[in-house]
């Protein structure tokens, strides 16, 4: 059903225009996006009602489309950025994925798998990898955000995911689009990918274009009908950055990527093929029911907490037989299965391919997924079956993973890469923050 789903989403929203079938199914859909565009005016309009200022600048990374478009290496790199020039820098962020919805500080003190948990696997990767800036989540970003200026006193927030959330205020909206397809069909979800109408990016400063296309004018000649001449349009591109022990974090190896278009393919003309496929899991002999491999996440209750021992002894029982210490040399000659948790896995997929690393095995899971047994067995048989000596996985996932498997895990870093428009982006972000008297 996710393979399924998966590919349906594909085609209706990213399809080619002179396909009728497509045509007749965004129609049906059409009442079901009226809908929901009324669920989304009457929201919008409370959020504003309510929408508050904090003391410090607020800069904001979103998107309009459901799926991965670089936020997090956008944020890493935004937050990188102003603590570079000697700021006190704060990340917000709403932390899908995590076990509750309260005001937390992440704090690195616990098996990273725990703390993804906790925290969400996002926020997390964002603290490891940014020691000197404070890292808050929580699903009210305007509570959590009065919080952050009580206990750190930033000079500046970066709103991880900040586009839709209107109850906060932002001075900067930076919006992410994906250069290939910046607003897919063009409609509302379900019927489209958009999570609000393109008319809304009028709200945006700066529009950010990632990824690479053939076609760089008719993008941005499209943008152009939705926000004004004034609004700069900056492009970038997704790099990898190298190949880390993903329970060590030790640097392995990389080799170069050319650069990789957005929209690129999952590799299917190689016979390479996902076992599984993000939105849900093929079922595999022996690893029980969809419902027993996917459980409803739930806040952690008396019970579970007390079985907390027993699962880690699962997950190191399932794991023994794992290698142990990639070598550094060997890394990227040796077989591996690739592994991702992701919004768009075949990206991560496709980027391995152009790296060069010997992937004999490919399985998706939806996006924040969270490992279980069944995943860590099904993990060791396709591991058996391929004759593959290690995994490769991307960094959020790596967060996840319980430490005796993340002992035979590999997870490939990528960072956000501006090229030439480095300098105007950095130009236009100081010259907005100084107009309104912050810097």
């Amino acid at each position: 059903m996710g393979r399924l789903a998966h590919r349906l989403c594909e085609w209706l929203w990213y399809g080619t225009t002179d396909d009728s079938g497509r045509r007749i199914a965004v129609r049906l859909l059409r009442p079901l996006e009226k809908l929901y565009l009324a669920g989304l005016r009457f929201d919008q309009t409370a959020r504003r009602r309510r929408c508050q200022k904090l003391p410090c600048p607020v800069v904001g990374i979103g998107n309009m489309t459901v799926g991965g478009t670089g936020k997090t290496p956008a944020v890493l790199w935004l937050a990188r950025h102003f603590s570079h020039r000697g700021l006190a820098v704060t990340i917000l962020s709403r932390g899908y994925g995590r076990s509750g919805s309260e005001t937390a500080k992440v704090q690195l003190h616990e098996p990273t798998h725990e703390l993804a948990a906790l925290y969400g696997d996002e926020p997390l990767l964002m603290a490891r990898n940014l020691p000197h800036v404070s890292v808050w989540v929580g699903s009210d970003r305007a509570k959590v955000g009065r919080h952050a200026v009580a206990h750190d006193h930033p000079d500046i927030i970066v709103l991880d995911d900040g586009f839709q959330h209107l109850q906060l205020h932002r001075d900067l909206d930076l919006v992410l689009l994906d250069a290939a397809r910046p607003l897919g069909n063009g409609k509302l979800l379900p019927a489209g990918p958009l999570r609000e109408p393109p008319e809304h990016l009028v709200r945006a400063h700066a529009i950010i274009l990632v990824g690479e296309t053939d076609n760089k004018r008719q993008a941005v000649d499209l943008l152009r009908g939705y926000v004004s001449a004034e609004t700069p349009i900056f492009r970038a591109r997704l790099e990898p950055e190298g190949l880390y022990h993903a329970a060590t974090m030790e640097p392995l190896g990389f080799t170069g990527c050319p650069p990789i278009k957005s929209g690129a393919a999952f590799p299917e003309s190689e016979g390479l093929r996902p076992a599984m496929y993000a939105g849900g899991m093929a079922a595999l002999p022996g690893t029980g029911s969809l419902s027993d491999m996917f459980p409803k996440k739930k806040a952690p209750s008396s019970r579970l907490l007390s079985e907390k021992a027993r699962l880690g002894q699962g997950f190191d029982a399932q794991c023994s037989s794992f290698e142990k210490g990639p070598s550094r040399l060997k890394v990227l000659e040796e077989p591996c299965v690739a592994v991702a948790g992701i919004a768009r896995p075949e990206r991560f997929f496709t980027m391995l391919r152009h790296l060069g690393i010997p992937c004999r095995a490919f399985m998706a899971f939806p996006d924040h997924h969270r490992w279980t047994l069944e995943d860590v067995q099904a993990l060791r048989r396709k591991l058996h079956t391929t004759e593959a000596r290690w995994v490769v996985t991307t960094e959020k996932d790596a967060v996840r993973m319980p430490p005796a498997l993340a002992e035979r895990a590999l997870f490939l870093r990528i960072h956000m890469d501006f090229g030439a428009d480095t300098e105007p982006l950095v130009r236009f972000l100081w010259t907005r923050l100084k107009e309104r008297s912050f810097l």
